[in-house]
């Protein structure tokens, strides 16, 4: 055992003597892509480098185009408007624990006398919280950094859009559940006939709806992938540093994320 921790030490003393200082720091931190040192550990010379494509190497060495900035004040708008229409039922920017739309559905559902959690299951989608650590959450995953492209800056707000145009139907729904809510009484010995006619009308814009909000959140999904490759591209091989559009919305409950 004690020869094992020996040779673990010795290997991290290595690892860490292999390291190239940034900035001061000792350990080597994780350096932007400006401040990345070659493979013959000279600095970074942006005007030698091979970028994607798709960028300038004034834009890429450089602030962000006239033309991302606006887009993504575009994207900024459009994600808190979807997130506050679909997801949080108001702004308290300073918090962390809102209610949900979908909690306050599922307590009318239930109000109506609806007992099928498979026709709740249909708003599922909606069960975005955050923080949430996994990639697949749809909107609330969503990551941008500073010179993604504006191709993908484009395919985002079209995705946003689609999500934005459910919140009329998220309307609908609340209104059809709020005036089928029984009393304590009615609850106890409900009548199927005006259940039935409330389950249908549910059903008539859930259903759809929901599977509308699964192809979106499938859409977003690998809109975020393509951003985390081409973050990495832009890094030339390494994770650009990036941040969640959640805490960028809501700066009060910020934490700075790198890919």
């Amino acid at each position: 055992m004690y020869q094992k921790s020996t040779c673990l030490r010795k290997i991290v003393r290595f690892l860490r003597s292999t390291l190239v200082p940034i900035k001061g720091h000792p350990l080597g931190e994780p350096p932007r892509y400006n401040d990345m040192p070659c493979k013959d550990n000279t600095v970074f010379n942006p005007d030698a480098a091979v970028f994607p494509p798709h960028y300038s190497r004034e834009r890429a060495c450089g602030k962000p185009s006239a033309q991302q900035t606006e887009l993504q004040e575009e994207l900024f708008d459009l994600w808190r408007k979807v997130w506050l229409g679909l997801y949080e039922t108001y702004d308290n920017s300073a918090s962390c624990h809102i209610p949900f739309h979908y909690d306050r559905l599922e307590a009318l559902y239930y109000g109506t006398g609806m007992t099928e959690q498979a026709d709740l299951n249909h708003l599922g989608t909606l069960r975005r919280w955050f923080p949430s650590w996994r990639p697949s959450n749809g909107v609330a995953a969503m990551k941008i950094f500073e010179h993604m492209s504006v191709q993908n800056l484009r395919s985002m707000l079209e995705v946003l859009k689609a999500y934005e145009s459910e919140i009329e139907n998220l309307t609908k729904i609340y209104a059809i559940l709020r005036a089928a809510q029984l009393e304590l009484g009615q609850l106890l010995h409900p009548q199927g006939e005006s259940i039935a006619d409330t389950r249908q009308s549910f059903l008539a814009i859930a259903q759809p709806m929901g599977e509308r909000l699964r192809t979106y959140d499938i859409r977003m999904d690998v809109l975020t992938m393509l951003v985390f490759d081409e973050a990495v591209d832009f890094g030339r091989g390494r994770p650009g540093e990036s941040e969640h559009v959640y805490y960028l919305v809501f700066p009060a409950r910020q934490y700075r994320f790198s890919f």
